[in-house]
């Protein structure tokens, strides 16, 4: 047996007797997206100007969950990712970027069926996890 067929940003599982189902490139980077949001030690998924670039592409189409910061390519049935994050400075950055690797394979094999062949992770910045603490030193401090 061969693996979904796929046509311009949809997989397609095999038919049944009741039909076929698709699934849009976009719901499995929105799966991959959801999944990388709840592993502990990320501030966000995607930078700053993915985020805006979500913003227009969501007041454009309607579309009620951004995927700014995952990129997916679905090719014979086996997606691969790119995901883009901002982590918090309370846990080891490789660690966060292992544990949303993880998380996204296993939310998208077990919502989508398709196989995952990779998931690449860039770390693109680091965020305070405590915004109120400052490493600013001003001479009012020394009164």
């Amino acid at each position: 047996m061969t693996g979904p067929a796929t046509t311009a940003g949809t997989v397609a599982t095999a038919p049944t007797a009741r039909g076929r189902t698709r699934i849009a490139d976009s719901v499995v980077g929105t799966v991959a997206a959801l999944a990388a949001r709840e592993v502990p030690g990320l501030a966000r998924v995607g930078t700053g100007a993915e985020r805006l670039a979500g913003e227009v592409v969501h007041r454009l189409t309607g579309s009620a969950t951004s995927t700014a910061g995952v990129t997916v390519v679905v090719d014979e049935g086996t997606a691969s990712f790119t995901v883009e994050l901002v982590a918090t400075g309370d846990r080891p950055v490789h660690e966060t970027a292992d544990d949303v690797r993880e998380h996204v394979v296993e939310a998208v094999e077990g919502m989508t069926g398709l196989r995952v062949g990779r998931v690449d992770v860039t770390v693109a910045d680091l965020e305070d996890p405590d915004p109120t603490t400052s490493t600013d030193h001003t001479e009012e401090d020394d009164r």
